[in-house]
């Protein structure tokens, strides 16, 4: 399983090391989050990254994304420019966007399937390995739900959905996505909040 690891203010991968980089930049209405890639890591992709890294609206997408590519890769871990989010802190769709135009007009002209893509060249050397193991909390969009089959599909996860099942077998339906297979835990309807003792801890580490 791919851990997090969350550097300090400031604080980058050690130089040389290939490693994934997940940032987050605030936005009007929230944050946006970026996958980025050490030069160590782009030298061993067949294509860099598009400038900038790939875009994401949600912590939850970034993260799914990010662990994926990371156990292609065959990463140990993934580096957090940020204190992780509380369970149900972001609720929006985990929509991937392309921050290089011209990375992302080039992308929409390959042939499906044709093999030159990094992302493609990733997905092929990770065949044959096993999914890492994925606990998935509180899954309950259709877009949620979406992007998990769809890595399971790809096999790159093995997911274990937690929450409420009538609520995520909906969130399913939606998405015309199959759970044949997948475990679901029952949890609370909503994510119950972070105690006041585990903020005061997180407030004392970020100061």
């Amino acid at each position: 399983m791919v851990r997090l690891v969350e550097l300090a203010p400031d604080a980058a991968p050690a130089q040389g090391e290939a490693a994934l980089l997940l940032q987050r930049f605030r936005r009007a209405d929230g944050y946006d989050y970026y996958v980025q890639a050490t030069a160590a890591l782009e030298a061993r992709l067949p294509q860099p990254f598009p400038h900038g890294g790939f875009g994401f609206r949600s912590f939850a997408g970034a993260r799914l994304f990010a662990e994926g590519l990371a156990t292609a890769a065959g990463l140990p871990q993934l580096y957090l420019g940020f204190p992780v989010p509380p369970p149900g802190g972001s609720t929006q769709a985990p929509a991937v966007a392309v921050c290089d135009a011209e990375a992302a007009e080039a992308a929409a002209h390959e042939a499906p399937g044709s093999g030159t893509s990094w992302f493609e060249a990733l997905l092929a050397r990770s065949r044959g390995r096993r999914p890492a193991a994925a606990a998935i909390v509180h899954p309950c969009e259709a877009a949620t739900i979406a992007a998990v089959a769809a890595a399971a599909r790809l096999r790159l996860i093995a997911p274990i959905l937690i929450g409420p099942e009538t609520e995520i077998r909906r969130a399913a339906a939606e998405a015309h996505a199959d759970l044949a297979g997948v475990p679901i835990v029952a949890g609370t309807p909503r994510p119950p909040p972070p105690a006041p003792r585990l903020w005061r801890a997180m407030a004392r580490r970020r100061s």
